[in-house]
């Protein structure tokens, strides 16, 4: 078998091949034995029509597609191995000529991606002002989380937490009964019983009282009065914790001093500010800038399949619409929109090549330990009649894997925001070494 090979652009290459006579003979002769078991030959039992009865039946060009049928993609795979080639997909097979057996075949290729000295990459990003105030404000949250519940010796006020025993009835049927009940008094309570926290207002910790109210206009209750009994046990008041460095250590470890806590606020207030100007899709379409990345056809048209495929999935979740309701609505047809998606499918496509080398470069990875915390995690945001079924599905394997390529993809935008910044400092090199990564040559 003889085999030449032209490159063309794009990362595809055309293979021609042609066969040996002897190999192609052998072929026809095989696929004549074979078709005669299938069809029925006048005067033969199945599978003894001699060749040339064979060939007259069913004609020179079935016959051929017959043969080529079977030995096709053998013909093909050794003519992979014996260019030295490496198949990114199944070739696309162009022309098949006869006397002697040549086709031609078109091979997409790997794609190819060459970053060039990224770790000088520099993008500037959008001037962005943090403001005192608006630490302070940040600081102030972190304060109402922490704070406690501490008892005093005053009369409830609104903000206040009332521990108290209460009864509720409506005529016969009780309504209520808590002992230690804790309740937070509002100044604008809402609900089907209006003035409920202005009757508890100004109690003192040993107080008892009884009061009714009634039920507002559109409640199920709406005009029947309730009578309640309230002893109270104490009047607590919320107690923020002071501003200093043992509050900063109570937030997290990392922070020794307030004022590592507040350079922390302050730097993710500014990355959030960027994030919001885009500079995280700045830096990454810099990084694509200055690479030079080849892939074939065919990973686009994959590409489009992909985003296609999600806006029919986003359609159907936001508007129950199918992809192909929304075109016919549109008056559109579906190759017309792909045409028009084309664009942002070779931007995706290049980004994510692009992201792809920089985490092989930077030797990045996720441990199994990492994707078990983000799952917690996860798990944790979710309702709570949600979360047992939220774990079983970010624990199967795709789950897993999911998680695990979000988090991959996390660090090395973090990396190379880094990076882009200038602030990133590259390690030692035998330290460098020692984990894997591979500096480029630039």
């Amino acid at each position: 078998m003889k085999v030449t090979s032209e490159e063309l652009p794009d990362r595809q290459v055309v293979l021609t091949v042609e066969v040996e006579e002897e190999r192609t003979q052998r072929a026809l002769q095989q696929a004549a034995h074979r078709l005669s078991k299938r069809i029925r030959i006048p005067g033969f039992r199945p599978g003894k029509a001699p060749y040339p009865i064979v060939l007259r039946t069913v004609g020179e060009d079935h016959l051929r597609a017959e043969a080529f049928k079977a030995i096709g993609q053998q013909l093909y795979e050794e003519a992979l191995k014996e260019a030295g080639i490496e198949a990114y997909a199944q070739g696309m097979l162009e022309d098949v000529q006869w006397g002697p057996l040549t086709f031609k075949v078109t091979v997409p290729l790997p794609p190819r991606v060459e970053l060039g000295d990224y770790r000088a990459l520099r993008v500037a990003p959008d001037p962005v002002i943090v403001l005192d105030e608006e630490v302070d404000e940040a600081l102030q949250q972190w304060r109402e989380r922490y704070a406690e519940w501490v008892p005093v010796e005053r009369a409830a006020a609104y903000g206040d937490m009332l521990v108290m025993d209460i009864v509720g009835h409506v005529g016969e049927q009780e309504i209520l009964n808590h002992q230690n009940w804790e309740w937070v008094l509002r100044e604008e309570s809402s609900g089907s019983l209006p003035g409920f926290d202005a009757a508890l207002a100004g109690l003192k910790a040993g107080d008892s009282r009884s009061f009714d109210l009634t039920y507002a206009e559109g409640s199920s209750r709406a005009g029947q009065t309730a009578h309640f009994e309230v002893a109270v046990h104490s009047v607590k008041a919320r107690e923020l914790p002071p501003l200093d460095d043992e509050f900063a250590q109570t937030v997290g470890e990392e922070y020794e001093t307030l004022d590592a806590l507040r350079e922390s606020i302050r730097g993710k207030l500014r990355a959030q500010r960027e994030a919001e100007s885009n500079y995280e899709s700045k830096a990454l379409d810099a990084l694509v800038a200055q690479a030079r990345i080849e892939f074939p056809p065919l990973m686009v048209e994959e590409e489009l399949d992909d985003l296609l495929e999600e806006h029919d999935r986003v359609l159907r979740q936001q508007q129950g619409l199918p992809l192909d309701d929304y075109l016919r609505l549109m008056h559109k047809s579906k190759e017309e929109y792909r045409q028009e998606q084309r664009p942002l499918a070779e931007q995706r496509l290049r980004r994510r090549l692009a992201l792809s080398e920089f985490i092989e470069q930077e030797g990045l990875a996720v441990t199994e330990e990492e994707v078990d915390e983000e799952i917690e995690r996860r798990v944790a945001a979710q309702p709570e009649e949600r979360a047992e079924r939220a774990r079983g599905l970010f624990a199967s394997p795709n789950g897993r894997q999911m998680l695990r390529n979000d988090l991959l993809t996390r660090k090395a935008l973090l990396r190379l925001l880094t990076i882009a910044r200038g602030e990133f400092e590259a390690p030692e090199s035998g330290k460098e070494a020692e984990e894997g990564h591979v500096q480029t040559d630039g």
